[in-house]
């Protein structure tokens, strides 16, 4: 089988990835709009790694996901790590909020006081991953393959042909394929517009942050503060530096740097100062944008009908570290095991 990838992001990467260690494919060709310096999970500042899961495919998504990680990062030294054991601190004030985490947090958390902020809560396992250093060593897996082809800077044009297996870019190009796996993030919205299958994928804003701390009392693990929609972890390759996502139900915006927000800046440094104590200085903030559905299901769907175009989208923030349980479901649907 010859099989497109289009987006080099966590879940496009790793794709491309398993599709490659398949004897049934003989090319694998990988594409994004933008260069590889820039594109994809490379720019992003980690992504915590959180055993938790609201339904069974979510639970099933997480465990295929962890098994990859552990193969994958079995025989990797120890500067190419990128995936880093921290434990997960829910922040919880009551036994109502207890239940609501234990409802969804499957490696059951006990219940703990944080030494460093007294804040009370359940303390769970969890993990940080590095997405760049994860890009380039899928990158580095698929060159070694001898069947990848890399085509960044391509942008493809769409819908048009995709679900017959062919591509256009915008320059004019055409190439046909057994298979289109489409995993281009938010773009999927603009690139697969109006396909039936799409119903109820709709675009998210995604409040972005980095902080540094007090260097002398650092936090080593990641915080999860439902109250205020935050995940704030340590930056894994950069010391004294930490990221945090704020999620606010800002939706149908377009793929595009959003504007800032008072409320999702409040609620920011309200965490900050929490857990990183009051000297959390903001170094940097990032308005993206992510895909989510109804009811926050991944979308892992044949848009052909006929194993041509499948596409993987509605990730709910969660694409890195849930990239390759989302990426054994789509070549499960393209028949290749």
């Amino acid at each position: 089988m010859r099989i497109a990838v289009i987006g080099a992001g966590a879940v496009g990467l790793t794709v491309a990835d398993m599709l490659a260690q398949s004897d049934a494919v003989a090319e694998v060709h990988l594409l994004d709009r933008q260069t590889e310096a820039a594109g994809g999970a490379t720019s992003y500042a980690g992504a915590s790694d959180v055993p938790h899961g609201w339904t069974e495919r979510h639970r099933r998504l997480i465990e295929t996901s962890m098994e990859w990680h552990r193969a994958v990062g079995a025989d990797l030294a120890d500067e190419d790590r990128y995936r880093h054991r921290t434990g997960t601190f829910w922040r919880s004030d009551d036994e109502r909020s207890d239940a609501r985490i234990l409802g969804f947090a499957y490696d059951t958390p006990v219940l703990t006081t944080d030494a460093r902020t007294g804040a009370r809560g359940l303390l769970g396992d969890g993990y940080v991953i590095a997405p760049g250093r994860l890009a380039r060593i899928l990158l580095g897996r698929l060159r070694a393959s001898g069947k990848f082809t890399a085509r960044f800077g391509t942008a493809v044009e769409g819908p048009a042909g995709l679900a017959d297996g062919t591509v256009l870019d915008a320059s004019g190009s055409r190439d046909d394929f057994d298979a289109v796996v489409v995993a281009a993030g938010p773009w999927v919205t603009e690139l697969l517009a109006d396909l039936p299958g799409l119903s109820g994928l709709r675009t998210k804003q995604v409040y972005g942050y980095r902080f540094t701390g007090d260097p002398r009392d650092p936090l080593t693990g990641t915080v999860v503060d439902l109250e205020h929609g935050a995940f704030l972890f340590p930056q894994p390759t950069v010391p004294d530096s930490y990221a945090m996502s704020i999620k606010c139900d800002v939706y149908d915006v377009p793929v595009a740097e959003g504007a800032p927000s008072a409320e999702a800046d409040e609620a920011a440094w309200t965490v900050a100062r929490t857990h990183l104590g009051p000297e959390a200085r903001l170094t940097a903030r990032r308005i993206f944008v992510d895909t989510y559905t109804d009811g926050s299901i991944p979308l892992v769907a044949d848009l052909s009908g006929g194993r041509r175009l499948v596409c993987v989208s509605g990730t709910h923030g969660s694409g890195i570290r849930l990239a390759p349980g989302l990426a054994r479901e789509a070549c499960d649907l393209l028949g290749v095991a």
